[in-house]
């Protein structure tokens, strides 16, 4: 097996740990992982980062679907506002030429990781003692707003899920996680459904980063449970905002 492909094998394996950990995460990870470790292009890398997310989000919301933390309500008006906007997202894409959407990626990636950072402790609370209290009109902007980023930059958006359910809503944040897993997963396919259509790919490669990333889930979900939530936030964020930085610097010079 090629170097190139045992390396990105290893970081989707630490993209599955940050989505057990935090409940996403994984495309801000995947897309720059497979464009500078695997060498895709930007479109493709985007496309192989929906499947390989998606489905490793699939299996780590098994867990929380069994222990009852997913907010049903929450997943359906989500994935109904983000489905119709994923898929029109993930058709803009072709439009931008892959230095601006990398650029647009990094910036977008450095704000998300202010606003966690410093919303870091806010979100600690315990299941036991907090009830979710969905918005309808929030939720359904959120889940458009979310949708639309996923299809056109290859996002699941879990670091705007989690905060959004937790903070707005009013979920605990293992419930926020558990939702979110599940969310990722349905805009996933959707936005993967819309890239299809553009500019069909091998499937083959994402089998393996799948396995890699699902075991990586599982070992992230376990460890999460042993950390506390707001340091386990600002580790998240001090990462994306590593990552957005490299990315604008590399592509604005």
């Amino acid at each position: 097996m090629e170097p190139e492909i045992l390396l990105t094998g290893a970081l989707c394996f630490a993209v599955g740990i940050s989505l057990g950990l935090f409940g996403g995460g994984g495309s801000v990870l995947t897309v720059p992982i497979f464009i500078y470790a695997a060498h895709y292009s930007a479109n493709e890398a985007i496309a192989l980062s929906l499947v390989t997310v998606g489905a490793a989000s699939l299996l780590a919301s098994i867990r929380y679907l069994m222990l009852g933390l997913v907010n049903g309500r929450l997943v359906l008006i989500f994935f109904t506002a983000g489905s119709i906007t994923s898929f029109w997202g993930s058709h803009l894409t072709g439009y931008f030429s892959e230095r601006a959407l990398l650029t647009l990626f990094g910036s977008f990636m450095t704000v998300i990781a202010i606003i966690l950072y410093l919303k870091a402790g806010s979100m600690d609370r315990d299941d036991q003692d907090v009830r979710c209290r969905p918005s309808l009109p929030i939720s359904l902007a959120l889940g458009a707003v979310i949708g639309f980023l996923t299809g056109f930059l290859g996002v699941g958006g879990g670091f705007l899920i989690v905060p959004a359910i937790a903070l707005l809503m009013r979920c605990s944040l293992r419930t926020a996680i558990g939702t979110s897993l599940v969310i990722i997963t349905l805009n996933s396919a959707s936005a993967f459904w819309g890239h299809m259509t553009l500019q069909p790919i091998s499937l083959m490669p994402a089998a393996f980063f799948v396995f890699l990333a699902a075991l990586g889930t599982f070992a992230g979900s376990r460890l999460g449970v042993r950390l506390k939530s707001s340091f386990l936030q600002r580790g998240f964020a001090g990462l994306i905002f590593l990552l957005g930085l490299f990315l604008i610097l590399t592509h604005l010079a």
